[in-house]
């Protein structure tokens, strides 16, 4: 199994989107749910990490791709 670009690029840019929405609409969203959406892409970030980790370990997923896209 191969891990995806995406998912990759998904566990980099999440804490980072979260962050930005909190600061441009922290006071429409209030402070809870600024809190909530950076904690959230903070978690969905770890979450994926904790994935790839487990492909890399236990599912068999090749660390380095040689294939050209």
């Amino acid at each position: 199994m191969t891990i995806s670009k995406t998912m990759l690029l998904v566990i980099v840019l999440a804490p980072l989107f979260g962050a930005i929405v909190a600061g441009l609409f922290g006071r429409q969203i209030g402070r809870v749910g600024a809190h909530t959406i950076t904690i959230g892409g903070v978690a969905l970030s770890c979450g994926l990490s904790f994935y790839v980790l487990y492909q890399l370990v236990w599912g068999g997923a090749p660390v380095f791709n040689n294939s050209v896209y």
